[in-house]
């Protein structure tokens, strides 16, 4: 899991925020980074491959 600022769950604590809300606000955001990868130099590369037309075939000659 992502670090989650223990401040924040404490604040949380305190204002009797509920445990869906602290999850979808406060621990699934913390967790995103980790889940869908971090990024890096080929980050969009899928996203800009599809835009331009290409796709698993075209990186590939026809036998």
């Amino acid at each position: 899991m992502g670090k989650v600022d223990p401040k924040l769950l404490e604040m949380a604590e305190v204002f009797h925020v509920p445990k869906a809300a602290r999850m979808k606000y406060i621990i699934l955001p913390a967790m995103m980074p980790g889940l869908f990868g971090r990024g890096g130099k080929n980050a969009g590369k899928a996203a800009d491959d599809r835009d331009a037309g290409k796709g698993a075939a075209d990186d590939h000659p026809a036998s």
